[in-house]
């Protein structure tokens, strides 16, 4: 780089920094700075508290991973939007950096200047003047959409992009054309580990370069045309996959079904400000989310863009420019199919949608995986401003006029865009938690595990507050069960959830766990606080509940807080909990008509489902359902919680059913389920209680497993499907449908088949209403009764591997058929 050069490099790179200053402060480049980025209240705190995790993890594979964030499933740097290049980086020197050291701004003040560096090069491909380099460059890094994007550090790495458009740009010969393409799956390779949407943004240009060098340069075999992209698409599979944000256990749904379209570019995307203009009003959107497809130009852009097309359309030879630059079609293609893929098949204007293509299956399964479909505009967005910049600045046209006009442009783009300029006010200093961080630090130490309830809900009391939660658990080493992240194993969240619960119920509760959850859920506790098995706190509106075994010398609570833990106690200790005082009740079996489903133990508390109703009501509206069970010469009433069953309604022909459906949790209080009568009772609107004796407990427990010897036929076209598989560590829960065609499903009964290696087993399900077969099969016979689920307990089984089949039979009709399906479970 010769002198000049180095002198007005630099004079860019200074007012870029300068730049970056008057927008976001060079306070965030502080490295102990992290009062910005969790004072912000939106993905900032995620991004920190993904590195801020990961660097107190071990080492381990996949090299990425977090398993102290959504706790126990874990979760990936990456999928933080933690900046994993960074992140391994720096996680070497964890022991040697402060506390709370941070990266993130600095990563945006570097995200800026490669943007700069790349449009240097760019203007200096085609031998821009060093004034109009410095001004366009200026306009580059100045864009609207790099400013908007600077919520999500990851995908401000617009000089990938920028990189990417230089090397397709770069004249290729012989001596270089190796070093471009090796410089080019580098590049991707440096994405990959930034940020997904970068990457495929990225890969795009891949496949392209190759292209151009082999078919219009001839400077690559075809074998090499075809080896680059190859590379390149493997490079992603080998960092993902060490990385962990690619795994093939099928746990992590990567796409989210009906998201593609959502997010999508909206056709006003180059004109809408989005609120951030002084000059142009805020334009609507369809919903939201196309906020995405942020691409506003800045009227002082509009301006320079619509004089460089009048230009290049009456003084340039449109024709021939296009003749003299054919190598470029590949680009004009990746930019025409980043668009298609940016608009998605929902096309939009303003709040209308206009109409909605019928785009292919694997595009749809892709958008759903890359649902923010609006960003992938970012390609085509950058090649037109640089596109009308270069016209432009190579018009024939005096220099004086040619600067005269770009400062008008820069001074009309800074005062319309001076909104979004000066949208941020990031301050410095200590952050200081909105909790009372005093006294959690003096309670979380004592625990492993923090477990919010439920899991996994980003906004248990307030909005965002997982990152204050995860802000003391990060400061006390804690894991957590809960977080943010961009793709969640959904399976596992949905499996630790039921156990939780299930164990809650039963009164399961562990030492070295801490339950933290709000009043809305305090019934979820109501078994162990019961048994006295939990002390309680009240904290900054938060409920904190662990054992009390735990001896934990703490402060006094206000008190206001001791009332209210001494109200909870006082409610969930009352003697029978659930159970009202023994009472007499009219005992008329002819009057309810009622079906106990299914009746489960879970260690301490017996759980009860069915439905009832008054036989004389046609409306049962108002009246109120509970289970009572007699032990010991007394008999307690149970109270239950309803259960919406609208499918009695046509079953029994009357008006309106819909609340006869219940469960109820009954916490045994010492007495032997053998002893344990069960029966229903029915208060109407006067308050007069009906009452029917159901009969001893045990009858309606869930079904065990049995032994089969033989199978019935093998039936592959039986309609059904496992729809769920659920396996826990101790059950699994199995619910989907099963019919014999042109059988009424009334009368059906099906069983799960676990298949084992030398026994087979059985056990019948509880039925599940599905009107959605009836109407699918279509063919006047009623299938409604054709849903099924169960839970089975590990514990009931042998140790072995089992495939899944079904059962279905019909004994009206001495009907028996048996499928087998793909599903397998293990019990160990």
């Amino acid at each position: 780089m010769k002198n000049a050069s180095k002198v007005y490099y630099a004079i860019i790179m200074v007012l870029t920094v300068l730049f970056f200053h008057c927008t976001y402060g060079l306070k965030i480049v502080n490295s102990v700075n992290i009062k910005w980025l969790l004072d912000a209240r939106h993905d900032w705190g995620q991004h920190y508290l993904g590195w801020a995790f990961y660097r107190d993890e071990p080492w381990g594979f996949p090299l990425g991973k977090i398993d102290a964030l959504c706790y126990p499933s874990g979760t990936n740097v990456g999928f933080w939007d933690g900046i994993p290049l960074f992140a391994l980086l720096f996680k070497p020197f964890s022991a040697l950096l402060p506390q709370d050291f941070q990266y993130i701004g600095f990563w945006l003040l570097l995200c800026y200047l490669t943007t700069a560096h790349y449009s240097i090069k760019l203007f200096n491909l085609y031998n821009i003047k060093p004034v109009y380099t410095i001004i366009g460059v200026l306009l580059i890094v100045s864009n609207p959409v790099l400013i908007f994007r600077g919520m999500h550090p990851a995908l401000c790495a617009h000089g990938f992009l920028l990189a990417s458009l230089y090397y397709y740009l770069k004249a290729a010969n012989k001596n270089n054309v190796v070093r471009i393409n090796r410089d080019q799956v580098i590049l991707l390779a440096l994405s990959a580990l930034t940020n997904p949407y970068i990457t495929v943004m990225v890969v795009g240009f891949n496949f392209i370069l190759p292209l151009k060098h082999y078919f219009y340069d001839k400077l690559l075999t075809k074998k090499q045309a075809l080896l680059y992209p190859f590379l390149s698409c493997f490079s992603i599979i080998v960092v993902w996959f060490l990385l962990g944000m690619l795994t093939f256990s099928h746990g992590e749904r990567l796409e989210v079904s009906d998201a593609y379209g959502l997010y999508a570019l909206n056709l006003n995307g180059l004109f809408n400000s989005g609120g951030f203009s002084r000059l142009l009003p805020q334009m609507p959107w369809v919903n939201p989310a196309q906020y995405e497809g942020y691409t506003y130009l800045g009227v002082g852009m509009m301006l320079l863009i619509v004089v460089s097309f009048a230009y290049f359309i009456f003084k340039g030879n449109v024709a021939q420019w296009f003749k003299n630059n054919k190598q470029l079609l590949p680009l004009f293609v990746l930019a025409a199919g980043f668009t298609i893929f940016a608009v998605t098949n929902v096309i939009s204007y303003n709040s209308e949608v206009l109409f909605t293509l019928p785009f292919p299956k694997f595009l749809i399964k892709l958008g759903g995986i890359f649902r923010a479909s609006g960003r992938f505009f970012w390609v085509p967005f950058y090649f037109i401003l640089f596109f009308f910049i270069f016209i432009l600045v190579k018009a024939k046209v005096t220099n004086w006029l040619k600067i005269s006009f770009l400062v008008v442009v820069m001074a009309i783009q800074a005062y319309d865009t001076m909104p979004l300029l000066t949208l941020r006010k990031l301050e410095g200093g200590t952050y200081v938690t909105p909790l009372t961080e005093a006294k959690w630090n003096a309670l979380l130490p004592h625990f492993k595990t923090i477990i919010t309830y439920p899991p996994y809900n980003n906004h248990l009391l307030n909005n965002m507050d997982y990152q204050d939660l995860c802000y003391l658990a990060l400061k006390n080493h804690n894991a957590i069960s809960t977080g943010y992240s961009a793709r969640e194993n959904r399976k596992a969240y949905t499996i630790f959830t039921d156990e939780l619960t299930y164990n809650l119920k039963g009164a399961v509760i562990h030492t070295d766990e801490i339950y933290v959850t709000t009043p809305q859920y305090l019934d979820a506790f109501k078994a162990p606080l019961y048994k006295n098995l939990l002390n309680i706190l009240y904290l900054d509106g938060y409920y904190v509940l662990y054992a009390k075994t735990k001896n934990i010398a703490l402060s006094a609570q206000t008190v206001q807080a001791q009332k209210l833990c001494d109200s909870v106690n006082a409610l969930y200790t009352k003697p029978r909990l659930s159970l009202i005082n023994t009472i007499d009740l009219i005992q008329n079996n002819s009057k309810i008509n009622f079906n106990i489903e299914n009746v489960t133990v879970n260690h301490s508390t017996m759980v009860v489902n069915g439905w009832a109703y008054l036989v004389e009501k046609n409306n049962n509206t108002g009246d109120s359902v509970f289970v009572t069970i007699n032990s010991g010469g007394k008999t307690y009433l149970a109270k239950t919680t309803q259960v919406a069953r609208p499918d009695l309604n046509a079953a029994f022909k009357k008006e309106h059913l819909d609340s006869s459906g219940f469960t109820s949790d009954i916490i045994l209080d010492g007495e032997s389920l053998e002893d344990v009568v069960l029966g229903i009772a029915i208060k109407d609107k006067a308050g007069q209680f009906t009452y029917s004796t159901v009969g001893p407990a045990v009858n309606f427990l869930a079904n065990k497993p049995e032994k089969i010897k033989k199978l019935p036929p093998q039936d592959d076209l039986l309609p059904s499907n496992l729809e769920t598989v659920l396996e826990g560590n101790d059950y699994v829960v199995i619910n989907g449908w099963a019919t014999i065609k042109g059988i009424n499903a009334s009368k059906t009964v099906v069983k799960i088949v676990f298949m084992g290696e030398n026994e087979n087993f059985t056990i019948q399900t509880h039925s599940n209403i599905r009107k959605d077969i009836t109407q699918a099969l279509n063919d006047g016979i009623n299938y409604d009764n054709a849903g099924f689920e169960i839970r089975v307990n590990k514990a009931d089984l042998p140790k072995g591997k089992y495939k899944l089949g079904i059962i279905v039979s019909n004994k009206a009709a001495k009907k028996d058929a048996f499928i087998l399906t793909d599903k397998k479970i293990a019990v160990k």
